[in-house]
């Protein structure tokens, strides 16, 4: 069976390419968070410079114990640290979830300060920590200052521990439910780790929607660096965009960067260089289309000839995008001419409202994450680690 190179086009933004950036620890409380998907988008986080300290309160005890605050009931003219860490005025761009969550955080830390918790937060106040991969790797290598253990009984417990990981592997010790992963790639044909997704609608419900005619006569090209759309790597030869501007008579744009100073702009694209956020955004809603370039991949991009409808078959970009279908999404193979061009032919001729996919929206993850939250992950790496010892096919770690 031949294998050949596919490409994808895409139209519309269905979901946002960039990178989360995950601070070291961050802290889920239980009982006390009013909206789980909080978390993914605006972290309460902590950063350390030597590994991550629990938080810890102990049951038995008058007062829980903390590494990480203390406020002597001796120095009362100490501003207290929960008003510090999250201030009273704290609110970003409207979102209402924000100041609620910094209100419930504050209590918190206060009632620690002030040794009156109520009952019930006299328990492991960290339910869940979620790092980049490499750190859980260093942590779970260091028994002796991170990882729980008999030498570190204050130590993190492995099974608190998650990764926020972008690819299909696991990237976690304990592996893939342990593994937190934005697209649901078990469609695609992947081992599932646990999926958690993310969500732009927030930022989405800030842009309005500019009707089809007041729309500039463009489409945006989705690529962050001009080095992407070089000849030896770019899915689109440069004629390409000419071609389509003389057949359409729309325009190309993109914001990149031009980072040796070097690169050349295929005839047909204006490039306006870096564009904030704010600006991104604007140039995205004033276009007809969105116009995918195939690079960055960390694959081979492939399709098989002889089937070329077999999505599981094709190896695209973003491979989430190549199970959606017009109006929304217009798939085109490398090397396609004509279809690129009547791709974005139809694209302008079948106009869409704005669209968020079901499993993007804020309530679809705050779902995932409460359930995520509320599973006894002690049990499930009780269950691993016996196997683990039937098999001799990992590490010993103490729960």
């Amino acid at each position: 069976m031949n294998m050949f190179k596919a490409r994808t086009t895409y139209t519309r933004i269905l979901s946002f390419l960039g990178v989360l950036s995950i601070a070291w620890i961050w802290l889920v409380v239980e009982e006390i968070l009013p909206s789980p998907g909080a978390a993914f988008t605006q972290p309460s986080s902590v950063s350390l410079q030597n590994h991550a300290i629990s938080v810890t309160c102990d049951a038995a005890a008058s007062a829980p114990t903390s590494a990480l605050l203390s406020v002597p009931s001796s120095a009362p003219h100490l501003e207290p640290l929960s008003q510090k860490i999250f201030p009273i005025s704290s609110h970003v761009d409207g979102t209402k979830w924000i100041g609620e969550n910094n209100v419930m955080l504050r209590a918190l830390l206060r009632c620690m300060e002030l040794d009156d918790c109520p009952a019930v937060q006299k328990k492991d106040l960290v339910i869940a920590i979620i790092a980049e991969g490499d750190e859980i790797e260093t942590c779970w290598h260091d028994e002796n200052n991170c990882l729980l253990s008999e030498r570190n009984p204050y130590g993190l417990p492995a099974w608190k521990l998650f990764t926020f990981h972008f690819w299909t592997y696991a990237a976690h010790p304990l592996g893939h439910n342990w593994t937190l992963s934005p697209e649901p790639y078990m469609i695609d044909g992947f081992t599932a780790n646990q999926y958690l997704g993310y969500s732009v609608e927030p930022s989405c419900m800030t842009q309005d929607i500019i009707p089809l005619e007041q729309r500039r006569d463009q489409a945006y090209v989705l690529s962050k660096r001009l080095t992407y759309l070089a000849e030896n790597d770019h899915t689109w030869p440069s004629h390409f965009y000419e071609a389509a501007v003389n057949a359409t008579g729309i325009e190309f744009v993109l914001g990149a960067n031009d980072e040796h100073g070097s690169a050349k702009v295929p005839v047909g694209i204006t490039n306006h260089g870096v564009l904030d956020q704010k600006e991104f955004l604007k140039a995205v809603s004033q276009s007809l289309v969105l116009v995918g370039v195939g690079t960055p991949v960390n694959s081979v991009i492939q399709w098989d000839k002889e089937h070329p409808e077999d999505r599981q078959a094709w190896s695209a970009q973003h491979s989430m995008l190549k199970f959606l279908d017009p109006p929304y999404v217009y798939n085109v193979f490398e090397g396609d001419l004509v279809g690129f061009i009547e791709a974005i032919e139809d694209a302008v001729a079948n106009p869409i409202e704005g669209h968020i996919l079901d499993r993007m929206r804020m309530s679809s993850i705050e779902e995932r994450l409460r359930i995520i939250l509320e599973t006894d992950w002690r049990a499930q790496a009780a269950d691993l680690l016996e196997n683990w010892k039937e098999t001799k096919g990992g590490r010993q770690f103490t729960l």
